[in-house]
């Protein structure tokens, strides 16, 4: 039937699948935009690589397509609100930095996001962030003066998918049963 490509859709609105790619960075860097950063398996979150640089000083995480960077383009649901998440380790230095750019925007700039010189993880997680288009990108900076800033395990959903869908889901999931429904009546008059 026709109306099985808005299956998959659904599912992954409603199942909050990671829309990112690569996430732990198994693969290298593929999927991903590298500058000032690489990919090595010094302190990985998990798995056996992550993304570090060590970059020094803050035009490092400055400026939105400068400095040293991660990126990656997000296939996203237009004027729909995402989550996103990640893990940051360093190795050494009195100063670090990360930010984090969505769709264009600084969300987050933290000083010393886990200066804590035993390089154990720790979690950032950023919610509702917006969408405009079904394209949207994500731009992550870090600076480690004078060692190294380490992330892994990006995961990015659609926000509440993975509790409360919200209202507009349950529209869509209505209006797509409904087409269903109408499909299938409409197949069996043409069958008789």
């Amino acid at each position: 039937m026709r109306i099985l490509f808005l299956l998959p859709i659904l599912a992954a609105v409603c199942n909050g699948s990671n829309i990112i790619q690569n996430p732990g960075f198994e693969s290298g860097s593929t999927s991903w935009t590298f500058f000032g950063f690489g990919v090595t398996t010094t302190l990985p979150h998990s798995g056996t690589q992550d993304a570090d640089t060590g970059c020094v000083g803050h035009a490092c995480v400055s400026t939105l397509g400068g400095g040293a960077f991660i990126s990656q383009t997000l296939n996203t649901v237009a004027l729909q609100p995402y989550n996103l998440s990640f893990w940051v380790t360093e190795d050494a230095g009195a100063t670090s930095e990360m930010s984090v750019f969505w769709n264009g925007t600084l969300v987050a700039d933290i000083l010393n996001p886990n200066n804590n010189g035993n390089t154990n993880y720790k979690q950032f997680t950023f919610s509702a962030l917006p969408t405009t288009s079904n394209s949207t990108v994500l731009e992550v900076h870090g600076r480690q003066d004078p060692g190294a800033i380490f992330f892994d395990d990006f995961f990015a959903d659609v926000s509440g998918a993975s509790s409360v869908p919200e209202p507009a889901t349950f529209w869509f999931a209505a209006l797509a049963a409904a087409m269903l429904i109408v499909a299938r009546r409409l197949r069996r008059r043409s069958v008789e």
